[in-house]
Parts: C-alpha cells; sequence; structure tokens
C-alpha cells in the first residue's frame, strides 16, 4: 500500500467534480445514488440514519442481484482526457455489503453517448477482489488515454468513493488556456505551509466554492519573508494574463503577492526550490484585496516559462490562481511560432 501512495504522489484525482468530472449512468443505485461516487473525503456512517430505500449510505449502493446476472456498472466522465496510472475503489463504511470483486475499462470518446453497453470498452483494471471498509488501489499496468470509465461490480453491493489518478493531456498550441490549470496537467510541487487546506485547490479550472476550497496558510509569527508556492505548468508557455482569486477569503487574504518563473532546466526539485538566480519576475509585488478576482499584465508577454514560484505577504488564503497565455510551440524548421 505504501508503494502504490508514493507513485500516486504528485497526481491529480481526475474525477474530481472540481475538474469537471460527472457520473453519467449507472445500472442500478437503488440504496444510494451513483453521484456520491465523487464526494468529497471517504464517506461517512450515520448510525439509524434511514430512508424508504433502506439504510443511508453514503456512497452508490445497489440492490441485491437475484438473477444471477453480471454484476452492476457505473460510467463516469473524466474531467479532461487523460493517462490513467491508478484507481482506488474505496469501500469505507460498506462492511456486509461491499462487492467482493470489481473492474475499471475505459474508452476515449469526443462526446456523452446513450448506449454506454455497446462502446469497445478496454481494461485497466481486470476483475480482481475487494476489502470491505478500505481504500483499494489498483495501479494500471497498461496506461491508456481514456474521456471515460466504467466502474464494474460484482455481483452487486456499495462504494463509498472512487478516485482515479494519472496525467491529462497538455494543452495544444495556438489556444489562449490558462497554463496553470490542473485539467491540463499543471501541478503544486512544494509550498511553505497549507495549514488549513491543500496547494492542489488552487489550480482546479472550477469557479470556487468557499473558503476551504483554496490554498490557504497558518498565522505568520516569525515576521518571516512570507508563504509560496511551486508550480510546474501544464506546458512551456508565454503568459499574457495572471489572475489571482481571493473570492471567499475575506479576514484572511493575503496584503500582497508577487510571482516568479524560471525555464529550470536539468534542476531538481530542491534546486528550483533554492537557487534564487533562476528566477524571474513575472509580476511585481502587488497589493490584493479581499473576496475579488485580480486580474494583472505581467512585466513580459514574450518570455517563457515552465515553472512559476507564486509568493504572498504576509500569509493567508488564495482560492484560484490562473495564467492565461500560449504554449510554446516550434516549427518544423526549428524555429519558434
Amino acid at each position: 500500500m505504501s508503494e502504490d501512495l508514493v507513485v500516486l504522489r504528485g497526481m491529480v484525482n481526475l474525477v474530481d467534480r472540481r475538474m469537471g468530472a460527472r457520473v453519467l449512468a449507472a445500472s442500478d443505485e437503488f440504496f444510494a445514488p451513483k453521484e456520491n461516487l465523487l464526494g468529497f473525503g471517504r464517506g461517512k456512517f450515520v448510525e439509524g440514519r434511514y430512508t424508504s430505500q433502506g439504510k443511508w449510505m453514503d456512497g452508490w449502493e445497489t440492490r441485491r442481484r437475484r438473477d444471477g446476472g453480471e454484476g452492476d456498472w457505473c460510467v463516469i466522465r473524466l474531467g479532461a482526457p487523460a493517462e490513467v496510472w491508478a484507481v482506488d475503489v474505496d469501500t469505507n463504511h460498506f462492511l456486509g455489503n461491499h462487492p467482493p470483486f470489481m473492474s475499471v475499462e475505459g474508452v476515449e470518446l469526443e462526446e456523452d453517448v446513450e448506449d454506454w453497453e455497446g462502446l469497445d470498452w478496454r481494461t485497466l483494471v481486470p476483475v480482481l477482489p475487494l476489502c470491505g471498509g478500505s481504500q483499494n488501489i489498483f495501479l494500471v499496468e497498461k496506461r491508456l488515454v481514456v474521456s471515460h470509465l466504467r466502474l464494474s461490480i460484482y455481483p452487486d453491493g456499495g462504494v463509498a468513493r472512487l478516485r482515479v489518478y494519472g496525467k491529462p493531456l497538455p494543452p495544444r498550441a495556438g489556444e489562449l488556456v490558462d497554463l496553470a490549470s490542473a485539467a491540463y496537467g499543471a501541478r503544486g510541487l512544494l509550498c511553505s505551509d497549507m495549514f488549513f487546506s491543500s496547494m492542489e485547490n488552487l489550480l482546479f479550472p472550477s469557479v470556487p466554492e468557499g473558503m476551504w476550497d483554496g490554498w490557504e496558510t497558518r498565522r505568520r509569527r516569525d515576521g518571516g519573508e512570507g508563504d509560496w508556492i511551486l508550480v510546474e505548468l501544464a506546458a512551456m508557455g508565454r503568459i499574457e494574463e495572471v489572475e489571482v482569486d481571493t473570492r471567499f477569503f475575506r479576514g484572511n487574504f493575503p496584503q500582497s503577492c508577487l510571482l516568479e518563473g524560471c525555464l529550470g532546466e536539468g534542476r531538481n526539485l530542491l534546486q528550483l526550490q533554492r537557487d534564487e538566480l533562476i528566477w524571474r519576475p513575472i509580476l511585481p509585488k502587488v497589493e490584493l484585496k479581499a473576496d475579488t478576482v485580480h486580474r494583472f499584465v505581467p512585466l513580459k508577454r514574450d518570455e517563457l516559462y515552465r515553472y512559476v514560484r507564486l509568493r504572498i505577504y504576509p500569509d493567508g488564503g488564495l482560492a484560484r490562481l490562473r495564467l492565461w497565455g500560449y504554449v510554446w510551440q516550434c516549427s518544423s524548421e526549428g524555429g519558434e511560432v
């Protein structure tokens, strides 16, 4: 288990609702709806809570099969087409009613369809046993690019949460995109602090839902130089506009921020963190306001960056960071386009 978790470090959950993922269809959801699969956390158990269908469960749960069929299934659209590396089928609180087996398949589609059973599904995780009340993590041996997944359970039962980890496809050159979006593969590599909420929230493409849905550091008492986050962009590119979003942060927003960037050629994470000479200013130190979407023009629009470092002073929380720009592309003659 520990080796599996090391592999997943730094990978985005492709079925996070804030990535745009949606549950589209299921063969059955008699006891608990399919949408719960993408809920936050690992689900909860409420003693004595029942519905007209039976015991309330925080997950997806199907009725007991009596027909000897091939099991139940649920189809999920990923937040973005991606190469899938691992799957976590979490049966938290499902004890005595979890499926003994499961499998995961994928397919790449341009758009949603109506007949989910008539597709050429490709195996990502073969039929394997599940443990009840546990996170069941499976590494994908043959990594395929897919847009939709089908989780099948045998013969029936309940699953609390589904998490799918991998690498989204990078953005195409020539289009104005958010180079800091997790939907294109941007990721937070390191930060000085994330006591109240994770740095990963800063890069989601969705509209922030609350103060919890951002990056927030503890209160500084040491008079230090502020907090920072190091981000690997989705692709090397030029930045046209910087968007710093403090929505929902009112008494705890940073007083100011600045943004730096670099290409980082040949440097590891430790060197990126410590080598101050490689960082070039993108945005000077600017004042911030509470609960506001700030938009700034970078100092230079013709510079290329692969990594950025956002500094906030002295501490506090941000909802989102968006860096609108263009992916760098080399022409067939070897020059830039």
